[in-house]
């Protein structure tokens, strides 16, 4: 087996605010370099043709794992609070935990519209820092 270096470059800008949000948003980037098979890169958007859907379910999959937040949860049945727990946990926003347990048939499709929890929350700042 020979292997050869191909001296390209892409280069991803991260938009996004938060840190959990700007590494969904470098594994969508990942995931897309996957389906277009190492060519060049296709944008990173709210879309929803099936390259994007890929591109978004390769991230969830990658940073929150279906087995490992199993394990995390411990039970069938999670709280709001043990999904925002979750996603502490998996470093990723709350809706990425909430759509990898619908997805996996774990949670009712109806919880996803519900408010997340506000990152800016003095309340929530406490947890993080006590976890910390």
């Amino acid at each position: 087996m020979r292997l050869s270096r191909v001296k390209s470059r892409s280069t991803v800008l991260l938009t996004a605010r938060w840190a959990h949000d700007r590494r969904f948003q470098l594994a969508r980037a990942i995931g897309d370099a996957i389906w277009s098979e190492n060519s060049e890169l296709g944008p990173i958007s709210g879309l929803s043709s099936s390259r994007q859907k890929f591109q978004r379910a390769f991230a969830a999959a990658l940073l929150c794992p279906e087995e490992g937040l199993r394990q995390f949860l411990g039970s069938e049945y999670p709280e709001d609070s043990d999904i925002a727990a979750a996603a502490r946990h998996f470093h990723v926003n709350e809706k990425t935990v909430r759509t990898v347990l619908v997805n996996k048939h774990l949670m009712e499709r109806q919880r996803l519209g519900q408010p997340l929890s506000d990152p800016l929350d003095p309340s929530r700042l406490d947890e993080v820092a006590d976890a910390a």
